[in-house]
């Protein structure tokens, strides 16, 4: 049996048999005074929030493995892309993903300004070559191309840089989009809607 079994059933013994004195002894199975009565339902409390709070933390690392698991599905899966709001900019982008029949996948985007029906596009995006995603990731980055429009002013028309966007999993889909060799946004994205 290896270490961590064996710690495992240990406490699990330990778990048990505090909870079989502590249920006796309110039952009167059990004769203890009431110090050691108080103590040890204490103890069982305590015990099982533990236990919901190992098992709870459990869960989520086993939701955010499955995702880190699902990571290029989880892009590809949303027909309309992901979506996001700048948060100091009253803009929204949306990323579309694509595989290719190699496995690659490619990204377009768009940055648009406004409300519905008065929208403008301001960025245009594209990755600049397919990129892989790999297995189980934290996070991954990719390259592509930002180019402002007629829309973002005559100052900014028609300029394109070379952006690295990166993605990393947390509770929610969030990256950033670097400008090397100094501007970085900061996104939350989410399911795209119609």
């Amino acid at each position: 049996m290896d270490p961590n079994t064996a710690v495992m059933w240990i406490l699990l013994g330990i778990f048990v048999l505090t909870a079989l004195i502590s249920l006796g002894s309110l039952v009167g199975l059990i004769s203890l005074q009431d110090y050691y009565k108080k103590n040890l339902f204490r103890t069982v409390i305590g015990e099982v929030v533990v236990v919901v709070l190992g098992f709870g933390g459990k869960a989520f690392a086993l939701a955010i493995r499955d995702q880190q698991t699902n990571f290029r599905e989880l892009l590809t899966s949303q027909v309309k892309g992901w979506q996001w709001q700048y948060a100091e900019k009253s803009w929204r982008s949306t990323f579309v993903f694509k595989a290719d029949k190699n496995g690659k996948l490619t990204m377009t985007g768009q940055t648009e300004q406004g409300p519905e029906g008065q929208k403008q596009l301001l960025i245009e995006y594209c990755s600049t070559e397919p990129f892989t995603v790999p297995d189980k990731p934290m996070s991954f980055s990719f390259k592509a191309k930002r180019k402002w429009t007629k829309e973002a002013g005559a100052k900014l028309q028609g300029q394109e840089t070379d952006v690295i966007i990166t993605f990393q999993v947390a509770t929610a889909l969030s990256g950033a989009s670097v400008n090397p060799p100094a501007e970085t946004w900061g996104m939350v994205m989410t399911p795209g809607i119609q």
